[in-house]
């Protein structure tokens, strides 16, 4: 595979991603791969593997002759979600303790000070945005490479 064609799926797969977190994609519609390139800027090729990758990882499912939609978990695919985010988190947290904390993790503290007796809406949203931040940050700064991909896979 030439090294644009990988690029191109990698930015599909991150694009689609974000439309799913977003809220963009929503269960009971199909996913057309045609509008989705069209949308993203990309061509089909690229589309279409990233929905490969994500109907791999559980995101999506391909329904023969219906289409491709976002898959809708149960609650208990949630909770089971939440936990092994939880311990994958808690270990994380355990190795960048032991290793320290690289500065640019240091400075999410300022970031979230700046929140501090904030209740409108849209300063929840941002430090919510931020709070993630951290998180996937933390999990960054472990270095350890399978931490990480299992962990962006949840």
């Amino acid at each position: 595979m030439d090294q644009q064609a990988g690029s191109d799926r990698e930015m599909a797969y991150a694009r689609i991603r974000d439309l799913i977190q977003g809220g963009s994609l929503v269960p009971d519609e199909a996913i057309s791969e045609r509008q989705l390139a069209e949308r993203l800027g990309l061509g089909r090729t690229p589309v279409r593997e990233a929905l490969k990758s994500l109907a791999r990882e559980g995101l999506i499912d391909v329904v023969p002759m219906r289409g491709t939609f976002l898959r809708q978990p149960s609650i208990d695919e949630v909770r089971e979600i939440y936990e092994v985010r939880l311990a994958i988190e808690g270990m994380a947290t355990v190795l960048v303790t032991q290793r320290g904390a690289p500065p640019e993790l240091c400075r999410f503290r300022g970031r979230l000070e700046r929140f501090r007796n904030k209740d409108d809406p849209e300063a929840i949203e941002r430090m919510h945005r931020v709070g993630w931040e951290l998180h996937d940050a933390i999990v960054a700064a472990t270095g350890n490479r399978r931490m990480r991909q299992m962990y962006e896979a949840l």
